[in-house]
């Protein structure tokens, strides 16, 4: 299986429209649809695509490292070492709130939840803000961080996540227009100098519940939110996928392997979806801390999330942003009551 779980439906789309064999696919190049649909002169056998009369085992699937989404790439290698010295990144004026890091795929762009409430179902008011930097340099202005009117309301925006590209923000928001409560919106701009585009409200992922976040794979076909019951008395993490970047998601779904019976919240997705980083009070059921976990394949269950130890201290670790590469972090942390911004690097 060397294509994404999310590209099946399109294949079966092609299938559907052309119902003839396709010489660019070749045998275990496809996983199945979930509907057990392979292209014109394949068969479905187990969870993949075979050449009809191929014998032989199939290679281990290999993943789309790139997130185009089109080509095999070589495997995507995830760090799993251990996390360096913390550094603080920013301190908030007295009074004041930040949260949820998070960056474009080149560090250039900061973007952050910055109010006087803390957290997205808490009082007070939030906006996105935004500070940036040279390349190779430093947030110079982090205190002056420049507020983003195209993307706020006279309500609560929280849990900003922009794309690796920089071109899509995908934030929460309790603004009218959702299904009830906060919901997650969408906002595009042509160019990373551009202003952000008119609101979306993403129907297909929002409920009557409350949706959180929206971390998004490099080729835009799957997503890990976090969803908090109707009573506020749990909040887990919840991955959709859809055939198309532009297309509608399916409805998301738990990811059970994930998931405690505490709080599991803020899931950042690596550029291929082999890793997830996210924030939980498993361990404790009060003090929260950063997780990560990871799989081999799409088609494969998380492994048991590991804490990360060694960024946990007696306040709470909470809101994760990696890198692409895996290699830098960027979470918050809170200290006396106060929240503060901090990053490590392995």
């Amino acid at each position: 299986m060397v294509k994404r779980r999310a590209l099946l439906a399109l294949v079966a789309a092609i299938v559907a429209a052309a119902a003839c064999y396709s010489p660019a696919f070749t045998d275990c190049e496809l996983a199945c649809s979930p509907a057990g649909m392979c292209p014109s002169g394949f068969e479905c056998v187990g969870p993949v695509c075979r050449a009809v009369g191929a014998t032989g085992t199939c290679p281990p699937a290999t993943p789309d490292a790139s997130g185009d989404g089109e080509m095999l790439d070589a495997p995507m290698t995830h760090p799993t070492t251990m996390w360096g010295n913390v550094s603080r990144v920013y301190s908030p004026p007295n009074g004041f709130v930040v949260e949820d890091p998070s960056l474009t795929g080149d560090e250039r762009e900061l973007f952050l939840m910055y109010g006087s409430g803390s957290g997205s179902g808490s009082p007070g008011t939030s906006d996105i803000v935004v500070a940036t930097r040279p390349m190779g340099g430093a947030f110079s202005a982090l205190f002056n961080a420049q507020g983003l009117n195209d993307l706020d309301s006279l309500v609560r925006e929280s849990a900003p996540y922009v794309t690796t590209d920089g071109l899509t923000m995908y934030l929460a928001s309790t603004r009218p227009g959702g299904m009830g409560g906060s919901d997650i919106w969408m906002h595009t701009r042509p160019t990373r100098a551009s202003n952000w585009g008119e609101p979306v409200a993403v129907a297909s992922l929002n409920t009557v519940d409350t949706e959180i976040g929206g971390s998004i794979t490099a080729n835009g076909r799957m997503i890990a939110l976090s969803r908090v019951s109707a009573n506020f008395d749990d909040e887990d993490i919840y991955i959709g996928i859809r055939a198309m970047p532009s297309g509608a998601w399916e409805m998301p779904l738990p990811e059970v392997m994930i998931n405690s019976a505490g709080i599991d919240s803020h899931p950042h997705l690596s550029p291929d979806g082999l890793a997830i980083y996210f924030h939980s009070n498993r361990f404790t059921g009060t003090d929260f801390d950063l997780y990560e976990a990871h799989r081999s394949s799409i088609g494969a269950e998380f492994e048991p999330p590991r804490r990360l130890d060694e960024l946990s201290t007696q306040g709470f670790e909470e809101d994760p942003w990696v890198s692409p590469d895996g290699m830098h972090i960027y979470f918050t942390r809170t200290v006396g009551g106060v929240k503060y911004i901090y990053d490590a690097r392995r």
